[in-house]
């Protein structure tokens, strides 16, 4: 006797039942999942305690539990609408591949973070995968939407968390293995997730990014990570992993894998991975302006240029002393010239002395007026940081204002 259950494609089957084609009358759970894909069908039976996987010609063992946890992914994955239909959500071909990497590693013991959950499609495959999920938004409309959709899974934890602006040491107090790089797909802000992720989260091993291959800010950051060896060991997932070009539709042709999961690289606690450049620092003199208004604008860039916006350009290094978190700048429109950079831990905030001089005050004069003396140490922070003070207080007036 068996019952079979069968959703919309790809196709899912169910079977149980006391015979089934055991000699013992061991119970029997098998199913099937066909994929279309460059791998060809991909079928997966559990059978008396054992399973295997058939990809193409290729024939692979599995234990009970990896084959559990790909029965509960597929669960999972029929319910999603497929990213042609629904370009905010990743493929079922991304999902599956995450499904299948993950499943015969243990995954159940592993906790994966995922930064940007939108409807929840991918959370509650990650759910099935893993043994604990701490899903964040900046949406709380977003948070709300994916526990409604995940709301029979007991394995996860949603947070609303600006990754961008706030505090990465509190997610860091969290164990975490696997990070799914999903939110805002800007340059900026993915080059921050990640380099947030491999400076804060432990043992972090793999990072996985979406978007890859129609973001070209994710692609850039993927690459200057690999160069500085904080990633290693990238492969493609999703659709276009072939290295095939791939339709979109309502889209474009990509020429990329829809997405890359990486390893962690060995030098992933390198200052190397530079968390403050390409970011706009607001500079203000010390005591402060009585409204608070900012002297100027400063931007180190990853070349080892700095931008400003009154004092023309300069560079920037490390020294001879690559961990401490200070830089020296070389800034020939400012007096003295040469500069001390010292950041906080998050490198969120700095403040600025003359080269040598430790902490003690220097001069600043007003942009544009050239190299003038003013007295007055000079403080430095994240425009973004500043913004979220007013962020901060508009929420509090609620929608109704």
């Amino acid at each position: 006797q068996a019952a079979w259950l069968e959703q919309a494609a790809p196709t899912v089957f169910f079977a149980s039942g006391n015979d089934c084609g055991s000699r013992h009358g061991q119970r029997v759970a098998a199913f099937v999942a066909t994929n279309h894909g460059a791998m060809g069908s991909f079928i997966t039976v559990l059978w008396l305690g054992r399973a295997f996987t058939t990809a193409g010609s290729t024939s692979l063992h599995l234990s009970e539990e990896a084959a559990v946890c790909l029965v509960e992914a597929e669960r999972e994955i029929v319910r999603a609408p497929d990213k042609d239909d629904f370009h905010y959500t990743t493929s079922r071909q991304f999902k599956r591949d995450i499904a299948r990497y993950f499943c015969k590693r243990s995954a159940s013991q592993l906790t994966v973070l995922e930064l940007g959950i939108f409807q929840g499609h991918t959370s509650s495959v990650l759910a099935a995968v893993f043994g604990k999920v701490i899903a964040v938004d900046v949406e709380q409309r977003y948070l709300k939407a994916s526990a409604n959709h995940t709301s029979k899974r007991n394995n996860i934890v949603f947070f609303m968390f600006d990754t961008y602006v706030d505090n990465w040491r509190t997610l860091g107090a969290n164990r975490v293995d696997v990070a799914v790089i999903d939110g805002d797909h800007t340059y900026d802000r993915v080059r921050a997730d990640a380099r947030n992720a491999l400076e804060h989260l432990a043992p972090l091993e793999v990072l996985v990014f979406d978007d890859y291959g129609v973001e070209p800010g994710v692609r850039r950051v993927v690459e200057e990570l690999l160069a500085v060896e904080a990633l290693s060991h990238c492969e493609p997932i999703g659709r276009g992993k072939n290295r095939k070009v791939w339709y979109l539709r309502n889209w474009d042709w990509v020429n990329h894998s829809e997405g890359m999961l990486c390893s962690r690289g060995r030098s992933s606690q390198a200052r190397a991975v530079t968390i403050f450049a390409d970011v706009a620092f607001l500079l203000y003199r010390l005591p402060p302006d009585p409204l608070m208004r900012a002297s100027g604008v400063w931007r180190f860039k990853a070349d080892g240029g700095v931008w400003t916006s009154g004092w023309g350009h300069g560079f920037w290094s490390h020294g001879n002393l690559l961990h401490e978190p200070r830089i020296i700048v070389e800034l020939p429109g400012m007096e003295p010239g040469h500069f001390e950079v010292y950041f906080n831990r998050p490198s969120t905030a700095f403040y600025l002395s003359a080269l040598g001089s430790g902490r003690t005050v220097f001069s600043l004069g007003a942009p544009g007026n050239g190299r003038q003396e003013a007295g007055g140490i000079c403080f430095g922070m994240r425009a973004d940081k500043v913004d979220q003070v007013f962020k901060i207080a508009h929420e509090q007036f609620g929608s109704e204002h």
